[in-house]
């Protein structure tokens, strides 16, 4: 499933997601300038994170930090602060700050706190919070053992 809503030069804020995951694309930039992307993944296969990642226009990877999952989903309220990333709720109301620190350079960008629920809506269609997502990284550790001959 797809969703878009505009973003700067008619770019638009995706969300996406599939049986094995899901996807947040942020147009960065002013109404007429694209300047980059902020992209969030989320992957079944490794069900506690969200990778974000701040993406050049070309969408290749400038820099990328990961998160729990429970941590992006409680920035909607409180401030989250991780060694290099801060995400909390923005100045701007109903919006979330993502704040990236990469040697002496901070990147802040606003994202709609609103699309950050779809995401995470789509997150939890490809796995519940909770006891379904315990389960999974159960199975996770399941299958490793099984791997190393344990």
């Amino acid at each position: 499933m797809l969703r878009k809503t505009p973003g700067p030069r008619g770019f638009p804020t995706e969300v996406a997601h599939t049986l094995d995951g899901a996807i947040l694309r942020v147009p960065l930039g002013s109404g007429d300038e694209l300047v980059g992307w902020l992209s969030i993944e989320y992957k079944r296969d490794d069900p506690l994170v969200v990778s974000i990642a701040v993406r050049a226009p070309s969408r290749a990877i400038v820099l990328e930090r990961t998160m729990l999952r429970m941590d992006l989903r409680n920035a909607l309220n409180i401030s989250i602060h991780y060694q290099s990333m801060t995400v909390e709720p923005g100045g701007a109301r109903s919006f979330t700050s993502f704040q990236f620190e990469e040697r002496l350079v901070i990147i802040t960008t606003l994202v709609p706190s609103d699309v950050i629920e779809r995401f995470l809506r789509a997150t939890d269609d490809v796995v519940p919070p909770g006891q379904p997502e315990t389960e999974a990284v159960s199975s996770m550790l399941q299958d490793l053992l099984q791997d190393s001959g344990a």
